[in-house]
């Protein structure tokens, strides 16, 4: 008991978990085997799309190694000055500079050593609080091979440089400006002698150059591995002027860089890179007052008030895939949305290709109408006996059914289709809109085989209807019940058509090949082929004996030839159709009909007739699943 309980709360629990699953695989019905329509049209869209994005993805691909897209910006920030709490200490940059002054045509003239001029190398400091400012000498000599400080020693003593004056320390440092509350900067000045000056001091003057070269910077776009790159800026190359004094402002941004150089970068960011660049050089000049001041040239190194930022990106293999799914995305659609013009009417065409008959317009015989067959029996209650007469007659009958059928079976083909009826269907509108002639659109469809495709279709879509596949489905479930017994059922389970072998074929009946051995339409050979195949088989069965299930067959193959009552023996019997079947046999000249030969449960089932009994047989298994049932095709009167 207890383990009964067990068993089904388990099984509910697990039921439960199964229903939570957000994976369901959905179930549908397959066509030739395949979960999916596919077309030939949509096929050769999708090579198509395919063939793009390879070769776009192999553009991309190349365009991301040779770095042919790497996005570049620079931005230029101007911050509050005044307000300025970063100072740029210049001993952590690349930053560097000397100066010299030389008399010109005076090779002899030792600047650092004579009684015309003086050199001054000042860092200036504003008080916070008095907002004075306080000086401090910062010492200098020959620069030799280390005070300069640049990569390349070499291209230093090339220009002579080592014989320059630079400063002993660069543990300087600028920040605000004149306004602000802390203000720092450099200051290098050249003073000219103010006591016991020598007569030629003004032609001294005229003839003095000052060259102050230094280190800058920039940042490389291109360069991949060292971005940062300096140089000797050699600008400030300033001639005096007797009686003037000269002034330049050296202004020094703290920018910075943000490279993202990963070609499998996942977010927007990378390594940053801060350094210092001379950007602008502000010259003045005014006019000396010897009162005030002696100084001929004055030099203000001061932080600049606008600072750059570099990005550069490279083209990653985030945005390549962003590219090709965005354009993968788009000729999707796009193709999608041509296919769907033409997908739903090729699947139509096909299915109808499988499932439907037509009768070959060709064949068709001339001056016959459409009626119903209807083979009708009269059993009349009081009547004992079968003559012979009406015995004989109906050997006649049974050819004209056996005849008839014969030839619409041979007139029967499978439905099919050409290129010219598809674009005729999807243009038919377009046709008749600019034609204007609705008479000869009825005209067109009357004599062509886009009526039989209207009438598939529609037959089809019936068809396929949810109830009415139900309805069939358990009405062949009582079927199989109600004709089989226990035996027979417990055997169908066990037919090869349930079993997979691994060592064996398949079977199955979804190719064209082993359809129905229907022919195509416009399949000339085989149509010939199928009618002798034809030809044989009815030989075949005409001398075979009948029973009420051929009649059946038969009238379904012949649901639209003209049959009348008159062309068939009233077949009468006052007691029961089973005497009526025994009489037949003893008719053994003829051999025409042998309706004995039914099973025994059908014998049984038959009702004994005491009233009337009258067989309709057109209306008797009218879905018949055999391959020529008037169900299997569709032919060009309305009712089908």
């Amino acid at each position: 008991m207890g383990k009964n309980i067990l068993k089904k709360s388990s099984k509910y629990i697990l039921e439960k978990v199964r229903d939570r699953d957000m994976y369901p695989r959905p179930i549908a019905f397959t066509f030739k085997g395949k979960e999916e329509f596919r077309t030939l049209f949509g096929g050769l869209i999708s090579m198509a799309i395919q063939v793009v994005i390879v070769l776009y993805a192999y553009i991309m691909l190349k365009i991301m190694i040779e770095r042919n897209d790497t996005s570049k910006s620079v931005n230029t920030i101007v911050s509050d000055i005044l307000n300025d709490k970063s100072p740029v200490s210049l001993n952590t940059t690349d930053f560097s500079f000397a100066f010299d002054a030389f008399i010109l045509d005076d090779d002899n003239f030792d600047f650092n050593n004579n009684e015309y001029f003086e050199i001054e190398l000042l860092q200036w400091i504003k008080q916070p609080d008095t907002g004075e400012l306080s000086s401090t000498n910062i010492p200098y000599e020959r620069c030799g091979t280390s005070l300069f400080q640049y990569y390349n020693q070499t291209e230093v003593q090339k220009l002579g440089i080592q014989e320059y004056l630079c400063p002993l320390s660069r543990n300087y440092i600028v920040q605000g400006n004149s306004l602000s509350t802390d203000f720092i900067y450099l200051e290098f000045n050249i003073v000219k002698c103010t006591e016991a000056c020598p007569a030629d001091l003004e032609d001294k003057i005229s003839r003095l150059r000052v060259e102050i070269p230094f280190v800058n910077t920039y940042f490389d776009f291109d360069d991949y591995t060292s971005p940062v790159k300096t140089y000797i800026d050699g600008r400030l190359v300033v001639d005096m002027l007797p009686g003037y004094v000269k002034r330049d402002d050296v202004f020094i941004q703290k920018n910075e860089a943000e490279i993202q150089d990963s070609y499998f970068a996942y977010q927007p960011g990378g390594s940053k890179k801060e350094f210092v660049e001379i950007h602008r050089v502000d010259s003045r000049l005014a006019v000396q007052i010897d009162d005030v001041d002696n100084t001929i040239y004055k030099l203000l190194f001061v932080k600049d008030a606008e600072t750059k930022s570099y990005e550069r990106q490279v083209f990653s293999l985030l945005e390549v895939t962003g590219n090709i799914g965005g354009l993968f995305e788009i000729l999707e659609r796009t193709g999608g949305f041509l296919v769907a013009l033409f997908s739903g009417r090729m699947f139509l065409f096909s299915i109808l290709t499988k499932l439907y008959h037509v009768e070959d317009p060709e064949d068709q015989p001339k001056g016959e109408n459409n009626s119903k067959i209807k083979v009708q029996e009269d059993l009349n209650d009081g009547s004992s006996h079968v003559s012979k007469n009406s015995i004989e007659n109906l050997i006649k009958p049974n050819e004209v059914l056996a005849n008839k059928a014969h030839k619409a079976m041979k007139r029967r083909m499978r439905y099919h289709w050409k290129v010219s009826d598809f674009v005729y269907n999807f243009f038919s509108p377009i046709t008749w809109l600019l034609c204007g002639c609705w008479m000869k659109k009825n005209r067109l469809n009357a004599h062509t085989r886009m009526k039989l495709y209207e009438k598939g279709e529609a037959k089809f879509l019936n068809e396929f209807d949810a109830v009415y596949y139900a309805r069939c489905m358990r009405n062949l479930n009582t079927l199989v019940g109600s004709l089989m017994d226990d035996s027979e059922r417990f055997m169908i389970t066990y037919q090869k058509t349930n079993c997979i072998s691994a060592d064996g074929e398949t079977e199955s009946g979804y190719s064209d090949d082993n359809y129905d051995g229907v022919p195509k339409m416009f399949a000339k050979a085989k149509k010939r082929q199928h009618q002798v195949k034809v030809d044989d088989f009815m030989e075949r069965y005409k001398k075979e004996t009948w029973t009420s299930k051929d009649y059946r067959l038969l009238n379904g193959i012949l649901s639209h030839e003209q049959l009348t009552n008159k062309q068939l023996s009233e077949l009468q019997d006052d007691r029961d159709s089973t005497k009526l079947y025994q009489e037949y046999e003893c008719v053994e000249t003829e051999n025409i009909t042998n309706l004995s030969n039914m099973h025994p449960q059908e014998e049984s089932k038959m009702p004994r007739a005491t009233t009337p009994l009258q067989f309709n047989l057109n209306s008797i298994n009218a879905r018949s699943p055999n391959r020529f049932n008037k169900n299997s095709s569709i032919l060009e009167d309305d009712e089908y």
